[in-house]
């Protein structure tokens, strides 16, 4: 989903760095790095700090970000590796995902007259450095992370490169923490799984995707969390001096959780309120893929309010896993006729050499397939999904996308290697759209090499 709003200009001049650091990033954002900069260098020293903090755990299943690993007492203060440095009071850890494409397509008569004839393409999907940890001068560490993309995941659609997170995270009790700054919307189990850990290349829903927002968040869970609950406040009037407003709220459960994770049923339910600036709105999607046109659009409308509902199903069982998602939206507009427009998938992976999809409680979201071998873990996945943007007097067109695929996920490399990790992705599909009065069929192939420091 586009929300689409307009840049106001400076209304006084400033120096070029406040001016550049307010106007592209917002003046919470400037707060937020002033806010850090103070935690860490106001504290004085005491005599009886603790010669080291509690080691900052990652996710199982993730990627390479915060940990440190070991008994942080034993730890030096300095760079431990060349991505990871801590301090008594601090640890930062950088790292990078990088993401290849070449994508190649097929169509018949009916879908080039439909959104024209699309070349086959090499794409950089997605440039993304961040720098994430904790701040531990607290009896409860505070943590942070900023993040640049180039392309990314969490970019609103059409907009190619930014700050897509800037947050600070702080503990308020044992079960429950609140977050300030640009960060996901909590809304839908798989827009918020973060794109390297997809099952597939690009996200079945994401033409109900707004991208990151500045505001704040606050989320808890139960002490076995078995339920977990999060309700976000965002406006753009924090970032660009806007009016838009969304307003979201997530809940899972986890009625069965046995073997660690082994065997495992996840439940949704999820809410949206959605004001864009200037009451305008747009929705577009694609077939799985991050090139070429939309294959639906609804074009922009004048849509001052709009309601979504989303309830989301995953299963894991052992090697096998599966997961289902319906995400209804219904815009209140005199122009569009009250669209109501939705959208569904369901997909099935088998990890053919026997290891578990990862699931992480605290974020009741999938993990990233760590392999068991220096050979690697292979995958075979299916997908089927529906995006149906025919709604009141608007005609978008529906899209039904059926998806094969294949995923090598591979660990260290060479001997000296240590945190990155490589996948390689081949996508096959086979597309219909409904639109204009036709029906057009494509298909499409996508090849991704993806690395993760």
């Amino acid at each position: 989903m586009r929300l689409l709003r307009r840049r106001p200009r400076p209304n006084a001049p400033a120096a070029w760095a406040r001016e550049s650091l307010q106007t592209r990033c917002g003046a919470p954002v400037a707060a937020l790095l002033a806010l850090l900069t103070l935690a860490v260098s106001s504290r004085p020293a005491a005599a009886d700090d603790p010669p080291g903090c509690p080691a900052v755990a990652r996710p199982a299943g993730s990627p390479p970000s915060d940990a440190g690993g070991g008994n942080a007492e034993a730890k030096a203060v300095g760079w431990e590796r060349w991505n990871y440095w801590r301090s008594h009071c601090l640890t930062v850890n950088l790292g990078t995902r990088q993401m290849l494409d070449v994508t190649l397509f097929s169509q018949d008569a009916a879908s080039v007259a439909q959104v024209g004839s699309i070349d086959s393409q090499f794409q950089w999907r997605e440039a993304k450095f961040f720098v994430n940890g904790h701040l531990l001068c607290f009896q409860d560490p505070w943590a942070y992370a900023a993040e640049f993309d180039f392309g990314g995941f969490d970019l609103p659609q059409g907009q190619r490169f930014g700050l897509a997170k800037l947050w600070l995270e702080i503990p308020i009790v044992s079960w429950a923490s609140v977050r300030v700054g640009r960060q996901a919307t909590p809304f839908s189990l798989e827009i918020l799984t973060t794109g390297g850990n997809l099952r597939f290349m690009e996200r079945a829903l994401a033409a109900f995707d707004i991208g990151n927002q500045v505001g704040v968040t606050i989320a808890g869970s139960t002490e076995d969390v078995r339920l977990t609950w999060t309700l976000g406040a965002f406006s753009s009037l924090l970032l660009t001096g806007g009016s838009g407003v969304v307003v979201a709220a997530r809940t899972t459960a986890l009625p069965v959780y046995e073997d660690g994770g082994g065997f495992l049923l996840h439940l949704e339910l999820d809410g949206r309120y959605v004001s864009p600036p200037g009451g305008s709105q747009e929705f577009q999607g694609r077939p799985a893929t991050a090139v070429g046109p939309y294959f639906v659009d609804t074009g922009p409308f004048v849509a001052p309010t709009t309601w979504e509902a989303d309830a989301a199903i995953l299963l894991i069982s052992g090697r096998l896993s599966f997961q289902a998602e319906f995400l209804d939206s219904i815009s209140l507009s005199s122009q569009g006729g009250n669209p109501n427009l939705w959208g569904w998938y369901a997909s099935a992976g088998w990890l053919v050499t026997g290891e578990t999809r990862p699931y992480d409680r605290k974020s009741a979201l999938p993990g990233y397939v760590v392999p068991r071998s220096r050979w690697g873990a292979a995958e075979l996945a299916a997908r089927y999904f529906v995006i149906d943007l025919d709604g009141g007097r608007l005609r978008g067109g529906v899209m039904r996308d059926l998806q094969v695929g294949a995923s090598w996920f591979i660990g260290k490399l060479f001997p000296w290697s240590t945190d990155e990790m490589f996948r390689i992705d081949v996508n096959y599909g086979h597309v219909w759209l409904d639109r204009f009065g036709t029906l057009g069929n494509s298909d499409v192939i996508g090849f991704r090499l993806q690395v993760s420091i």
